[in-house]
């Protein structure tokens, strides 16, 4: 008995977990919808990009090497006329001309040895440049769950409102065949039974309409969710816990942060490119003439030295600079500080409409308990022909009513939770 019981009790939890694998939440459609946006893929681009920035950026302090090579013929070239009177003309001297034409061929070599930091701020600036690309991505993509959430619970609407109206239709069809009794008994008339026949066709043809709505709301949560045919599954409704919190945490304020180390690595920047810089070089060729130009022929020569730059003064150039950028980090404060406060409204506004749906939804269920306690009144009353069917089913639609403002409230305050949640926790 034992085994028989364990054996149950797995065969009850495998059924409950599969019934549960075969619904989407609310948490399910974002997940899916988030990984299969076309925009997430560029996130890896990104990536990608600022990986082969910095590679490029590594080489600053690698030596640059390059070749040289040119001809030249040029129509005139310097002489040594000098003349010693002392001498005859035979026993002048004879100083070299130098070649009209010259060809070199050179190898340069150029070494960093020091930029004053700027080879790393440009790697930061870079890894700032990517972290701001994908935090917009982020904010981007963030905006496919409101669309998730405003067709997930429309979804939820229509659905219990068929099920309402489904339900109903049972109902009356029951009363239907009350009223048929009473006609062929004479204690109602034929009228009766053709109004109540005419409200189940009414209620019929809501429920096309609203199965018709509901079909078109999850062809578009599938096509926002951008899932194949076979992944296609009704959703689940689930009840939503919600905590008021003063704190939120948006991906818009991770955003405006980056935007201010930016502008802070640019500040820095401008100092930099200030500073001494020190460098190394050296030059090895070949070429007629060499580093002597009377000597004539083809030699080799090397040159090898130190160079050095500063630009000491700028006319105020920088100090202009690190003055804009400070303006403009102060700007996003003051955008970040407008973000904040119009995102505290927009929760306390939801909370005031959380609260209100709350006292609703109170009251909802004492005025079905009152419609249901005449309707069902009224089920004698037409049973014995008291009341015409007119009365009868006037007094339905108000239980009806009220059934369906009671489940549109209650559906409207799980959205109102769920759009809190993205809110506060973006």
């Amino acid at each position: 008995m034992k085994r028989i019981s364990t054996i149950i009790l797995l065969l009850i939890i495998m059924s409950a977990n599969l019934t549960s694998q075969e619904k989407y939440t609310l948490e399910d459609c974002y997940r899916i919808a988030y990984t299969n946006y076309p925009l997430i893929k560029s996130k890896e681009l990104n990536w990608k990009l600022n990986q082969t920035k910095i590679e490029n950026l590594k080489v600053l302090y690698l030596p640059s090497v390059s070749i040289d090579a040119r001809a030249t013929y040029q129509s005139d070239v310097m002489t040594i006329g000098v003349e010693f009177a002392s001498l005859p003309a035979a026993a002048q001297p004879k100083f070299p001309e130098p070649p009209f034409h010259n060809v070199y061929a050179d190898l340069n070599i150029q070494q960093t040895i020091w930029d004053g930091g700027y080879s790393k701020l440009q790697k930061k600036i870079e890894e700032i440049d990517v972290k701001s690309e994908i935090q917009n991505i982020e904010i981007e993509t963030s905006k496919i769950k409101e669309q998730i959430l405003e067709t997930f619970f429309l979804v939820q609407i229509l659905e219990q409102q068929a099920q309402i109206i489904q339900l109903s239709i049972q109902s009356l069809k029951e009363q239907e065949k009350t009223v048929e009794s009473a006609v062929l008994n004479g204690i109602s008339t034929e009228t009766n039974l053709i109004q109540m026949k005419a409200e189940i066709l009414k209620l019929e043809q809501k429920l096309i309409e609203i199965e018709a709505g509901s079909q078109t709301a999850y062809l578009l949560l599938y096509e926002t969710m951008n899932i194949e045919e076979s992944e296609k599954k009704p959703i689940e409704l689930l009840t939503i816990h919600y905590t008021p919190n003063d704190t939120f945490t948006r991906l818009e304020n991770e955003l405006f942060k980056v935007q201010k180390e930016k502008l802070n690595a640019y500040s820095e920047i401008t100092t930099v490119i200030k500073s001494p810089k020190i460098g190394a070089f050296a030059k090895f060729g070949y070429g007629n003439p060499g580093l002597n130009y009377f000597s004539g022929g083809w030699d080799s020569y090397y040159i090898v030295g130190l160079n050095f730059s500063w630009k000491f003064w700028d006319w105020n150039e920088t100090k202009r600079k690190q003055q804009i950028f400070s303006i403009q980090s102060q700007l996003i404060d003051n955008k970040e500080e407008t973000f904040n406060k119009n995102i505290q409204t927009l929760i306390k506004k939801q909370e005031s409409e959380l609260e209100k749906l709350e006292k609703l939804i109170s009251t909802d269920q004492e005025l079905i308990n009152m419609n249901k306690s005449i309707v069902e009144n009224y089920n004698s009353q037409l049973k014995n022909g008291s009341i015409t069917t007119s009365e009868y089913l006037t007094q339905w639609n108000k239980m009806l009513i009220s059934e369906l403002n009671k489940k549109l409230h209650e559906i409207e305050l799980e959205k109102i939770k769920a759009n809190l949640q993205l809110i506060m926790n973006n």
